[in-house]
């Protein structure tokens, strides 16, 4: 093993955990990130001899692997994931969403008249909160303020009748109604 190998393995041992975890921690998947590992494992190979600050080593090895994630993220963007599982969930997924949808309803109804109606444009409807906010003449920033605020007070109403059940991933898997409820 030559002189420049050996440098770089030891570079690799001296950074690859931390790396690692970085990846694990921006990359829900951990298959994904250990594949992102061994991508910038060849990278940094291939590149390092091109390195010509050596006390730069840690910011050019995180760069890289930053590199590496907007890099996963966008190509996962452009390509569907289409596993049994994935197509499972996001059927199952839709069906608990209209019937939520369904469900929640009455509690939008019961917010005042101008929130109501945001919240059916944006989230019942799917509405862009940009175009939404240039059509009624706000500031974006000041309609996503709205939004947030009609959220909450939806959330509130909605967690004085029922009881959401999520998923390890936060998303909505049912409801269900307390005795004391009369919005539903």
């Amino acid at each position: 093993m030559s002189q420049q190998q050996q440098w770089q393995a030891l570079v690799w041992q001296q950074y690859g955990n931390n790396l690692r975890a970085m990846l694990r921690a921006k990359i829900g998947n951990p298959d994904d990130a250990e594949d992102l590992l061994q991508d910038i494992l060849l990278k940094s190979y291939q590149q390092l001899p091109s390195l010509k600050d050596e006390t730069k080593l840690k910011a050019w090895l995180t760069r890289v692997a930053r590199n590496a994630i907007v890099d996963h993220y966008r190509q996962k963007d452009r390509s569907p994931d289409l596993s049994n599982e994935s197509l499972w969930y996001a059927t199952h997924e839709e069906g608990v969403l209209e019937e939520l949808s369904d469900c929640i309803r009455p509690f939008v109804d019961a917010l005042p008249a101008d929130t109501a109606a945001l919240i059916k444009a944006v989230d019942l409807q799917g509405a862009s909160q940009k175009q939404l906010a240039r059509q009624q003449g706000l500031s974006y920033s000041g309609l996503k303020s709205r939004v947030q605020r009609g959220r909450l007070q939806l959330r509130q109403l909605y967690q004085a009748c029922c009881e959401l059940e999520l998923d390890h991933r936060g998303q909505p898997m049912g409801c269900e109604q307390s005795n004391n409820c009369n919005n539903c």
